[in-house]
């Protein structure tokens, strides 16, 4: 998959994030396997794919769930300025418009309800 839209597009508070985010993928031993997989050609799930040292799933970058990474994501789709404190649909589509992680549905959820400001 050779498509350049999901990194050409987000615009991350931190200048790092790439770096940020492949550190996080050694925190999990199955995404440590997959990407193992992806960069020696094997054979991966068909949604999965690797740019630019990223895991992609449908073209989405793949979020480490216990990462602090995780929680940069959550701010920067709900907290930030550019985001201002959206409900649960805006939040969630922002997330998912650009990244994927195992449980994010109920991770927007439980931030925009624990949010003193929405």
């Amino acid at each position: 998959m050779e498509s350049g839209g999901a990194l050409a597009l987000i615009s991350f508070p931190s200048a790092n994030w790439v770096e940020e985010m492949k550190l996080s993928y050694g925190l999990s031993n199955e995404v440590i396997e997959l990407l193992h997989k992806l960069s020696t050609k094997q054979k991966v799930p068909k949604d999965f794919a690797s740019q630019h040292g990223l895991i992609l799933k449908n073209e989405r970058i793949l979020v480490v769930p216990k990462s602090p990474f995780k929680e940069n994501v959550l701010n920067y789709v709900h907290s930030s300025p550019q985001a201002g404190h959206a409900g649960f649909l805006k939040t969630y589509e922002r997330a998912k418009a650009y990244f994927y992680w195992i449980g994010m549905k109920r991770d927007i959820k439980k931030l925009v309800c624990e949010c003193d400001i929405y």
